[in-house]
């Protein structure tokens, strides 16, 4: 794990968990267990190695977890850049899912942004978030 600041998604490797909501044709059904952000090493080392997240720990001993991260520029003196994404991509989950991953507790404030817009590119196989 880098010594770098960043977001990272806790994910179950053979198991998703469905949502419903009653203007939905079908049920959605999602891997994701936990969002995050902040010191990569010491947080993905507090959730699964030192199991300090609750939540976490019941998915822990249920299931096989992996996770992705990516570093995030920290170097705004006036905004918490991974905590912002962090903050985007809770939304966008709730967006597409009406809930939030089932160990996360809350939701994080998307702070009012001085930027033209967030660029948000999908594939099956990765997603690009930008600022502009």
């Amino acid at each position: 794990m880098p010594k770098a600041r960043g977001v990272y998604c806790i994910y179950a490797k053979c198991c998703s968990w469905d949502y419903k909501h009653r203007n939905w044709p079908t049920k959605r059904r999602s891997r994701v267990v936990y969002i995050g952000s902040g010191w990569l090493h010491q947080r993905l080392s507090a959730h699964l190695l030192r199991k300090k997240n609750p939540l976490l720990n019941d998915h822990c001993d249920k299931h096989e977890l992996a996770y992705r991260f990516d570093r995030v520029a920290d170097d705004d003196p006036d905004l918490d850049w991974p905590r912002t994404v962090e903050a985007h991509l809770l939304e966008m989950f709730i967006e597409k899912f009406k809930d939030l991953p089932p160990a996360n507790r809350k939701e994080e404030t998307v702070p009012n942004l001085d930027v033209d817009e967030f660029i948000i590119e999908e594939s099956s196989n990765f997603s690009v978030f930008s600022r502009s």
